[in-house]
């Protein structure tokens, strides 16, 4: 009968004794590798918190698949206020605010991390004190080789001082605009490369071009080149730290329009870095000058003409030296002087700087039923004024003459005798 240890005579044989002792040596070396194993998982282990907790300004926590705290770097304690015992064992959703956990957000986390394996969030949390910061949380699911889940991993950046940053910068760029839009002057600034990056514009002002054709663009690829010279001219004094001042117009849809440019220099640390240009639509300004000229020019006109009427006799010499006067001393670019004919034909007796083209010294023939200046100052006994001649709605028919002459104003003035009209004097002027 074999014993207790299963040997038939009660003793192991020599061979049985070696097959023990060499299992027993693998499972000591097997013992000895599971050893080793260990203690390099606790040294990876203990260098993967050193690691952590060395990192600074973001606070990092291990949670389980629930979303209860596992683990956590010392940096929670600074950004959050929690000691790590604090932490371990609370479900992560303790930094939340009271609005958001009834809202379930916390949970919709975790279910969003699930299904993107990492989201980004940012929003108000709540400290151990009960005060809030603005945090940026990154979310990340942790799995093992296999796929399956072992829990999450979310790392927590305060904002704060950023959020106020914007909150101020943001608050600065409102009160900046208010004051924008209460100045009536268009502003640009050009970089130091002559680049447009900036521009205001009053809503009752218009722009040369759209914002997209002008904007990180240099001012020589859009402008037109006489203005591309005076800006540069203007951008020369500027590099010297002087104010540059120059007046220029545009045409917005075939209308001049004046402005007034004033370019200040920008500098910093004593270096031009760019230029600071503040425009204002000077256009009724200029009308209003050239009203005075032309008043003051018609006023000398009209005293020359007065001087010829009461000392000439022959009509002739009368007519011409009328027209000389008012196209050389007041400026006009044509006149011609028309005697009413058998009632229903304005003859020409006289006219000046109307070229060589016979259609701008024709006899008029008069349609009573047409929308002509020249009908109406004969009827009405009135003068005509207009502005633009091209562009009149009052008299279309004129405006194919003034464009193939090429003329923009005129003016139309009845000739009277024995409180008669016997003619007209018309006056062009470009």
């Amino acid at each position: 009968m074999g014993n207790s240890y299963g040997y038939g005579n009660g003793n192991p044989s020599q061979k049985e004794v070696r097959e023990l002792r060499k299992k027993l040596k693998e499972l000591e070396q097997v013992e000895e590798k599971h050893r080793k194993l260990i203690n390099q998982l606790k040294t990876q282990l203990e260098h993967y918190e050193y690691m952590l907790n060395r990192i600074r300004n973001y606070a990092i926590l291990m949670l389980d698949p629930q979303g209860y705290i596992i683990s956590c770097n010392n940096e929670v304690e600074n950004l959050q206020g929690y000691r790590k015992d604090e932490l371990i064992g609370k479900h992560f959703s303790l930094f939340y605010t009271d609005v958001d956990v009834d809202r379930g957000k916390p949970q919709k986390e975790l279910q969003m991390a699930l299904q993107k394996s990492i989201i980004e969030d940012e929003g108000w949390r709540i400290k151990k004190d009960g005060s809030r910061f603005w945090a940026k949380v990154v979310l990340s699911t942790v799995r093992d080789k296999d796929g399956y889940l072992i829990g999450f991993v979310k790392v927590v950046q305060d904002l704060t001082r950023r959020k106020k940053l914007e909150e101020e910068l943001r608050d600065a760029k409102e009160r900046f605009e208010g004051i924008l839009n209460s100045v009536n002057n268009m502003i640009f600034v050009l970089d130091k490369e002559g680049k447009f990056v900036f521009y205001h514009s009053p809503e009752n002002m218009r722009l040369y071009l759209p914002p997209g054709k002008f904007v990180n663009k240099r001012y020589s690829e859009i402008l037109p080149p006489y203005l591309v010279e005076q800006t540069k001219i203007a951008i020369e004094d500027n590099l010297e730290g002087k104010i540059a001042e120059f007046e220029y117009s545009l045409l917005f849809n075939r209308e001049e329009r004046w402005f007034y440019a004033v370019m200040s220099p920008m500098m910093r640390n004593g270096e031009y870095v760019g230029s600071v240009a503040v425009i204002r639509d000077i256009t009724g300004f200029k009308q209003n000058e050239q009203k005075l000229k032309r008043l003051v020019r018609t006023l000398k006109v009209l005293s020359q003409v007065n001087g010829i009427l009461v000392r000439s006799k022959e009509e002739k010499k009368l007519h011409e030296r009328v027209c000389e006067v008012i196209v050389k001393i007041g400026g006009y670019r044509a006149v011609a002087i028309r005697y009413l004919v058998r009632r229903n034909i304005l003859r020409v007796v006289s006219s000046k700087g109307c070229g060589e083209d016979p259609r701008g010294i024709a006899d008029f023939y008069i349609d009573k039923k047409q929308s002509h200046p020249f009908v109406y100052a004969l009827k009405q006994g009135k003068p005509v004024i207009l502005r633009n001649v091209q562009e009149s709605k009052e008299f279309p028919t004129i405006r194919q003459e003034a464009k193939r002459l090429g003329y923009k104003s005129m003016g139309v003035f009845p000739l009277i005798m024995e409180n008669k009209v016997k003619g007209i004097i018309s006056i062009y002027s470009d």
